[in-house]
């Protein structure tokens, strides 16, 4: 993560940062930043090869990220001697998967243990680019008018089969100066991750936690299913999240949410059989979403991954206790490894020997297209 902000955040601040840049070469510069990271490792050992004696040069790395694009995506690229030299040393890694998908040979490993030879394909497809994809927010508007008003405003945008309010941009704009996301009429947010809301079977009247709420999508996401009726309690350890999460909740007018700072174990007891449905959207590696942001491989170390799993443990653990008996519980990750997701859950349904019940489980597989999520429903019953 750049500036400890994911690769799409900090590529969102940076653009605003220099509003004079024009949208045809705010995508250029996006892209080329993106492969650049994606493919780093990739990129390094080739450079490696060719330049063993010279400190980096960001104009040959450059040179050799357009080869390799080229190459990976399967264009056309010029016969001349610097061309093979880059695609030849690519070829000599051919074998080597770590360094052939950019992945740090730790993480790798990890992988494929967990995922068997299915990573060899899931690894490829995490390198892919990214689309972006909205939501439309029905306390404002519909679908069908989202996708007409935006066409007809010169934008290429498209629905989704088998997703309800999800909207594919076909053609690159300025989605956040637009017109549109300023009247609140969509948020950005993959088609896999609107999945997890609707799991969560949340009704009109309903009073619903979302215990890790961050900057608030899935919160966003379950007012609008709720059409702003009952009550949402929207929880988060980074008071900050939870600000940007109010400017999103104006701009929605999404008006039945409440946030509060987690400053304290205090808050947890305090809603403790409170809830009706509890969304324990939890801090995890991060994998499934690596065509968005290649830049969390890197950040990522054997020590934090273990790290994660305690604090994964100890929210199902502790934050659990806040939905009422026969309510529903939610443990989603956008993780593809089943340590963090089958795992956990039947570690914990272990711990509590029947007082909770595993009703239904779903994998969103980067596989299908979009990004990788995992979710699964859970029932208190003592």
């Amino acid at each position: 993560m750049l500036n400890s902000k994911p690769l799409d955040k900090s590529n969102e601040l940076f653009f605003k940062s220099i509003p004079a840049i024009k949208t045809h070469d705010k995508e250029t510069l996006f892209h080329l930043i993106t492969f650049v990271i994606r493919y780093w490792i990739t990129i390094h050992e080739i450079y490696k090869n060719l330049f063993s004696a010279r400190n980096i040069d960001f104009h040959e790395i450059l040179h050799i990220q357009q080869i390799l694009e080229n190459h990976v995506e399967g264009r056309y690229i010029c016969s001349g001697k610097y061309e093979k030299l880059v695609i030849d040393n690519y070829k000599l890694f051919s074998e080597v998967r770590h360094v052939r998908e950019s992945f740090p040979k730790w993480l790798d490993n990890v992988c494929f243990k967990e995922l068997g030879a299915e990573w060899d394909l899931i690894a490829k497809t995490l390198n892919k680019k990214s689309e972006p994809i909205l939501r439309v927010n029905t306390l404002k508007t519909n679908l069908q008018e989202v996708i007409f008003r935006m066409n007809a405003s010169g934008k290429n945008v498209t629905s989704i089969d088998g997703y309800s309010d999800a909207v594919r941009v076909k053609k690159y704009f300025d989605i956040f100066r637009s017109e549109e996301f300023q009247s609140g009429f969509f948020e950005m947010q993959d088609a896999g991750s609107q999945k997890i809301a609707p799991f969560l079977d949340a009704e009109a009247g309903m009073r619903v936690i979302d215990a890790c709420a961050g900057n608030g999508g899935k919160t966003l996401h379950l007012s609008a299913l709720m059409k702003n009726k009952g009550k949402i309690i929207a929880l988060d350890i980074a008071p900050y999240k939870l600000e940007v999460l109010k400017k999103r909740m104006k701009r929605a007018g999404a008006f039945n949410i409440e946030t509060k700072s987690i400053d304290s174990h205090k808050i947890i007891k305090r809603l403790h059989n409170s809830a009706d449905r509890l969304l324990l959207d939890v801090p995890c590696s991060g994998t499934g979403v690596l065509k968005r942001n290649p830049d969390i491989k890197y950040h990522l170390s054997e020590e934090k991954l273990k790290s994660l799993y305690t604090t994964q443990q100890e929210i199902l653990e502790r934050y659990s206790l806040m939905v009422n008996k026969n309510g529903l519980l939610v443990y989603s990750t956008c993780s593809i490894l089943p340590s963090e997701n089958q795992q956990q859950i039947q570690s914990f349904l272990e711990k509590k020997q029947g007082s909770f019940e595993l009703i239904e489980e779903k994998t969103i597989s980067p596989l299908n297209g979009f990004d990788g999520f995992y979710m699964a429903k859970l029932k208190r019953s003592q």
